[in-house]
């Protein structure tokens, strides 16, 4: 016969158990919860962010379509929305990116369109698509859906890249469309001419900082002597240019694609 302190304590033990099972419950359920909560809360901030972009854009479009003056109107934006996330948007985003296209004036319409900022594009892929379409050819093709399979192919560009500015065109094709006839370049570049050198078929990617100069600087010694340029390293790159604290994606592509890597002397050495 069980005595009865033993019975008491057996009782008290499962009614602990079952105690700390319902709190762990409870916080299982209050975790849930919050979690739902910071999602529903996240998608909300997502969405407002959207449309402060769309406010950005519309500054910048009102900026340099027909009635515009060049300078970016001012935006419908809080500063507790623009703080959001801790970015900041509005109307500081905007005048960054009326400057980008402002110092565009006067130069080649790749410059423009590298300063547009399609993500993922980068100034060599740019040059290489000026150089086969102008703004108005690319906006068309990208309303009809086309212009990732029309650019894919060209030097540098490849299926990402292109499927990027697709994208990012199709969505911003009104205020882009308004930049024509705004004192910048937006026809298609003349196609350099063929330049026979040591750097022929020879495709070359410039990573990290060099005496002779910017990466732009480089690039435009290397196109000179009849090399190709590119601003990622691919099984089709001849030579990956390291200077000084070279980018290290652009290393390891290098290491996985076999490429030479050579530094600024080694270009030299190149061309003499």
């Amino acid at each position: 016969m069980i005595s009865l302190p033993i019975y008491c304590g057996t009782v008290l033990r499962a009614a602990l158990r079952l105690a700390r099972g319902i709190l762990r419950l409870a916080i299982h359920v209050a975790v849930i919860a919050a979690i739902v909560a910071l999602l529903g809360g996240a998608g909300a901030t997502y969405a407002h962010l959207r449309a402060i972009e769309g406010q950005v854009r519309a500054a910048v479009a009102q900026a340099y379509g027909p009635s515009g003056n060049g300078r970016p109107g001012s935006l419908p934006v809080d500063a507790t929305a623009a703080r959001a996330n801790g970015q900041f948007y509005g109307a500081t985003r905007a005048q960054k990116l009326h400057g980008q296209i402002a110092a565009t004036r006067g130069k080649p319409f790749s410059v423009l369109l590298h300063a547009l900022g399609a993500p993922g594009v980068g100034y060599p892929e740019c040059r290489a698509i000026a150089g086969a379409y102008g703004l108005s050819d690319l906006l068309a093709l990208a309303r009809s859906g086309a212009l990732t399979v029309a650019i894919r192919d060209l030097h540098g560009v490849g299926p990402a890249t292109a499927a990027s500015l697709q994208g990012f065109l199709a969505d911003n094709t009104p205020w882009i469309a308004s930049l024509a006839g705004r004192n910048v370049q937006v026809a298609r570049e003349a196609a350099p001419a063929a330049v026979g050198g040591p750097l022929s078929d020879k495709s070359f990617v410039v990573t990290g900082a060099l005496e002779m100069g910017s990466r732009e600087d480089a690039e435009a010694l290397i196109r000179a002597h009849g090399g190709a340029v590119s601003s990622s390293v691919s099984a089709k790159t001849t030579y990956l240019v390291a200077g000084v604290k070279p980018g290290g994606s652009k290393m390891t592509a290098a290491r996985k694609h076999g490429t030479t890597v050579i530094d600024e002397q080694g270009l030299r050495s190149l061309l003499s």
